[in-house]
C-alpha cells in the first residue's frame, strides 16, 4: 500500500487530471452505437446504498457498480500491489499490472502519448478526494461506489482517440463513454476512465455498443432467467 504523503501526492494529480480531462469532450464511436437500445429493464439511476451484486474479490469481472450499488467500506483487495509502470509507480491487482504494460508500451510504439493518472483508491481515498475537492461531487462516484476500489480500474491520460480504438484488445473497456452518457451509465463521460475486463469481455463489451454497466447488468439478467 502507498504511504500516507504518497496518497496524498497522489490525489492531487488525479484532482489534475480530472479538472484537465474533463474540459475536452469527445463522442466516442457515436454514429455506430448512440441508437443501440439500453437492456430491457436497466434500472433507472438513482442514489441508494444496496450491496453491489458479484462482489467477491474474485469476481472482479463481474461486479456491477453505479450510483445505487456499493462495495462498502471494507472492500480491499487483499493482493493489492505496488509496482512502477512506464515510470509512474501504481496500485492494483496484480493481473492488471502486466496487460497495462502492455498497452503503454504498444501506444508507444505507435507513437501515440499515454500515460497513467490515478489507479486503485481506497473508500478512505475516496473519501477524502471529495471533501476536499466539493466541487467534483457531481463528476466522481460517492465512496463505495468507484470502480477504482476494485483495483482494477485506471485513469488514463494523453491519446483519447488510440485508447478509444485498442483499450479492449488489451482487457480495458472505457466505462463511461460519451454515448452513453449519464443516461445509462449514470455518470458524465470519462473519455479517461478505463476497467480491466480481460480481453474477451472488453472486446464483447466494445462490440456491444453498451457500457460496461449495461453490459453486466444484461449478462446477469440473462443468468439469473436462464436466457443466457
Amino acid at each position: 500500500m502507498l504511504k500516507s504523503h504518497s496518497r496524498r501526492a497522489g490525489l492531487a494529480r488525479v484532482v489534475v487530471a480530472i479538472i484537465a480531462i474533463a474540459g475536452t469532450s469527445l463522442l466516442f464511436g457515436a454514429a455506430r452505437t448512440a441508437a443501440t437500445a439500453p437492456p430491457q429493464g436497466l434500472p433507472v439511476c438513482e442514489v441508494a446504498e444496496r450491496p453491489a451484486p458479484h462482489s467477491e474479490y474474485a469476481e472482479w469481472d463481474e461486479t456491477l457498480l453505479d450510483p445505487a450499488l456499493t462495495l462498502g467500506r471494507g472492500y480491499e483487495p487483499p493482493d493489492l500491489r505496488e509496482a512502477t509502470v512506464a515510470g509512474q509507480r501504481v496500485t492494483l491487482r496484480p493481473f492488471v499490472i502486466r496487460p497495462l504494460r502492455t498497452l503503454l508500451d504498444a501506444a508507444a510504439s505507435a507513437g501515440a502519448q499515454v500515460h497513467i493518472t490515478s489507479s486503485h483508491r481506497s473508500f478512505a481515498d475516496q473519501e477524502r478526494l471529495l471533501v476536499a475537492n466539493p466541487g467534483l461531487e457531481d463528476a466522481v462516484a460517492r465512496a463505495g461506489h468507484s470502480e477504482h476500489q476494485l483495483g482494477t480500474a485506471v485513469d488514463l491520460g494523453g491519446d483519447s482517440e488510440w485508447l478509444r480504438l485498442n483499450a479492449a484488445r488489451f482487457g480495458f473497456a472505457l466505462s463511461y463513454p460519451a454515448h452513453r452518457s449519464p443516461q445509462w451509465t449514470c455518470y458524465r463521460e470519462e473519455p479517461w476512465h478505463f476497467r480491466y475486463f480481460g480481453p474477451q469481455r472488453a472486446q464483447l463489451i466494445e462490440e456491444s455498443g453498451l457500457s460496461p454497466r449495461e453490459w453486466l447488468w444484461a449478462e446477469q439478467t440473462a443468468e439469473q432467467t436462464g436466457t443466457r
